[in-house]
C-alpha cells in the first residue's frame, strides 16, 4: 500500500519542520517546499539523517526549495510537483508566516502587502491547488491564537490570521464531505519568527515565557497536534479553529485598552 502524503509549507524550520518530522515518524511521505534556496546547515543534518533511517514503517523526505507561494505560477507548479512525484496529496499543513509588529500609526501599503499576500494569500492559492489534486483528506492551516483575540502590537499580522480562519471555515463548509479542513491556532511558539519579533531579546522572551500561562510551547508539541489532527481519531473535526495556546488567548481576551 503506497504511504500517505503530506505536504508541508514554511517547511524549511520552525513549525513546519518539525511538522515534517513528525509526519515522516507517522509513517507519511513528506515534502517540505520554502521560499529560502536551502534550510539551516542543522536543519540540513536533521533531514539527511532522517531520510538515512527511511524505511516502510518510516516515510520519506523530499525538500522543495525557492517556492514563494504568493506566486500564483510557483503555487501551481508545487502541486503538479506533487502530483509528478506521488500522484497524491493526502495532507496540506500550511505553515509558512511573517511577522509584523507595525503599529496601525506606522503600516505602509509595503507592509500591508507583504503579510497579507504572504499569510493569507499564500494560504488561499496552496488550498486552491490542492483541491484540484485532492479527493479526500484534511487541509490544517496554521492560524494564531491573535486571530482569536486581537492584538493590538500587531494588527495586521493578527488581521491576517484572522482572515485564514475565516477562509478555513468557508472552505470546510464547502469541501468537508470529502476533505476535512481545519485551523490549529499556536500562541507564542519557541521559534526564529518568536525570536525576530522580539529582536533576539532573551531576557525578553524569558520574561514572557515567565509570564505566560503554560510558557512558550515548542516546535515539536505543535506538530504533534497537527499529525493527530491529520489522523483519522479527528475524523469529525471540521471547520473548527482549535485553540493551541497554553491559555494565550484567555489572556488578551482581558487585555486592557493600551
Amino acid at each position: 500500500m503506497d504511504k500517505k502524503v503530506v505536504l508541508v509549507t514554511g517547511g524549511f524550520g520552525g513549525i513546519g519542520f518539525a511538522t515534517g518530522k513528525a509526519f515522516i515518524k507517522s509513517g507519511y511521505d513528506v515534502l517540505l517546499t520554502d521560499i529560502a534556496a536551502a534550510p539551516s546547515p542543522e536543519v540540513l543534518e536533521s533531514f539527511h539523517e532522517l531520510n538515512r533511517i527511511s524505511s516502510d514503517a518510516v516515510g520519506n523526505m523530499v525538500l522543495y526549495p525557492k517556492c514563494d507561494i504568493r506566486s500564483e505560477e510557483m503555487a501551481r507548479d508545487l502541486f503538479e510537483f506533487c502530483k509528478k512525484a506521488y500522484g497524491r496529496l493526502d495532507v496540506l499543513v500550511t505553515a509558512h508566516g511573517v511577522y509584523s509588529s507595525q503599529k496601525v500609526s506606522e503600516l505602509t501599503e509595503e507592509e500591508i502587502d507583504r503579510i497579507m499576500d504572504t499569510n493569507f494569500k499564500g494560504v488561499v492559492l496552496c488550498a486552491r491547488e490542492a483541491l484540484y489534486l485532492m479527493k479526500t483528506g484534511v487541509i490544517i492551516n496554521v492560524g494564531s491564537s491573535v486571530g482569536i483575540a486581537a492584538d493590538s502590537d500587531s494588527p495586521i499580522y493578527s488581521a491576517s490570521k484572522a482572515a485564514i480562519h475565516q477562509f478555513t471555515k468557508c472552505l470546510a463548509q464547502k469541501c468537508g464531505r470529502t476533505i476535512r479542513v481545519n485551523v490549529i491556532a499556536p500562541g507564542p511558539v519557541d521559534t526564529p519568527l518568536l525570536r525576530k519579533a522580539f529582536n533576539n531579546d532573551l531576557k525578553t522572551i524569558e520574561e514572557y515565557r515567565r509570564m505566560a500561562l503554560r510558557g512558550i510551547a515548542s516546535c515539536d508539541e505543535i506538530a504533534t497536534m497537527i499529525v493527530f489532527m491529520a489522523s483519522d481519531a479527528c475524523n469529525f473535526m471540521n471547520g473548527a479553529i482549535v485553540p493551541f495556546d497554553g491559555g494565550e488567548s484567555i489572556l488578551y481576551a482581558g487585555e486592557p485598552p493600551k
